[in-house]
């Protein structure tokens, strides 16, 4: 259980965003580590000198002690196995508390003889800073340079995705709109109201309208009674009559006024209308999504400006990205 929630603490951890503060600590880091791994390299050797013991030895014991923390965090990090790694993190650990048992030691009897007038309580604080803070500067690299790697090996491909993914939404709205059966110029229209049987048959151009009725002459009150198979079978007397309809002129209206800012927009705006990429909008509408995308607003922010749905958005910008996309192959050919 505890493993369970240290491992969600662990990935809470690794997916939060990075900040601005990352790469001052980092450098920052850098030069405490090496500023502490000399201090405690040099306090390490002078205690050689005061006992009379080998200098390189003692001086490279903060060294060990360096590389054993390191190398404890990362089989710790590890997706080793369990019992390997339980194995291998128990023996670092005791290695690690060894040399740093040992360099304690060498920077108290130094820290002791520089600062005698000290209560012996400040002198063993005092000695445990050097190897700490030196530890501590190192699992901060560590840490951040693990998150650099994370970040930089996942935000391409999502990029990538998302690019190809909008590039797939344009062209199959363009084979969508390319496919699409216009509707029919002819609709016929038959209706029964109490026996009355009315065909109507309308063309297109103002073409001549045929109107046949057939209406029932038997009594009202017997049809009204009647099934629609007692009807259908009475004797009636149908008459036919046809009227020809002149063509009727066709209204001009003035085209909208449009916003100088979308003139520049306006044909690729008319483009995609006509294609069909986004239905039931105007050019003009179009314009202005097209216009705000150029800007670079996201989605979510056209939305919330009011000019135009997330939807609508997407399917514009993935409409630009295809023609960008099919600019130089239209070029090349």
């Amino acid at each position: 259980m505890a493993s369970k929630a240290g491992s969600q603490r662990e990935k809470v951890v690794t997916n939060m965003e990075r900040n601005g503060w990352d790469a001052p600590t980092k450098w920052f880091a850098w030069a405490v580590l090496l500023a502490f791994t000399a201090l405690s390299a040099y306090m390490n050797a002078a205690y050689a000198a005061l006992s009379g013991s080998v200098v390189w030895f003692h001086a490279g014991i903060p060294g060990v002690v360096l590389v054993l923390g390191v190398f404890l965090e990362l089989t710790y990090l590890s997706s080793a196995h369990r019992a390997a790694k339980r194995i291998v993190i128990t023996g670092l650990a005791a290695c690690f508390g060894t040399v740093l048992v040992a360099s304690y030691l060498a920077v108290l009897s130094v820290t002791t003889a520089w600062n005698g007038a000290a209560p012996a309580w400040v002198n063993a604080a005092l000695a445990g800073i050097p190897d700490v803070v030196m530890v501590l500067a190192a699992t901060m690299i560590l840490s951040l340079r693990l998150r650099t790697h994370a970040t930089a090996a996942k935000a391409p491909k999502k990029a990538t995705e998302s690019r190809f993914k909008r590039l797939a939404d344009a062209a199959t709205a363009r084979a969508e709109s390319a496919l699409a059966v216009p509707p029919s110029p002819q609709v016929t229209a038959v209706t029964d109201v109490r026996g009355r049987s009315t065909e109507v048959l309308t063309q297109p151009h103002g073409a001549s309208v045929e109107a046949t009725a057939e209406v029932s002459t038997d009594d009202p009150a017997g049809v009204r009674g009647a099934s629609t198979s007692t009807v259908a079978d009475a004797p009636v007397e149908s008459t036919k009559a046809t009227a020809s309809t002149p063509r009727t002129p066709r209204r001009t209206t003035a085209k909208p006024s449009v916003d100088p800012e979308l003139v520049p927009f306006m044909e690729q705006a008319e483009r995609m209308v006509a294609d069909g990429i986004v239905a039931r909008k105007t050019p003009q509408e179009i314009a202005a999504v097209i216009r705000a995308i150029d800007e670079g607003a996201t989605d979510n922010a056209i939305k919330k400006a009011g000019i135009a749905s997330a939807g609508t958005a997407q399917k514009v910008r993935a409409e630009l990205e295809y023609q960008r996309a099919a600019a130089p192959l239209a070029a090349v050919g």
